[in-house]
């Protein structure tokens, strides 16, 4: 079975550089979605 559902958190250490938060402070961010 495939998971359907968007995830909608993403973890910190794996976001973009240019994002001004500090990755290391907390474990999970918002995961950037259009629309």
């Amino acid at each position: 079975m495939a998971i359907m559902a968007s995830r909608k958190h993403l973890k910190r250490f794996k976001s973009p550089v240019h994002w001004p938060i500090h990755p290391k402070e907390y474990k999970w961010t918002v995961k950037p979605s259009p629309g």
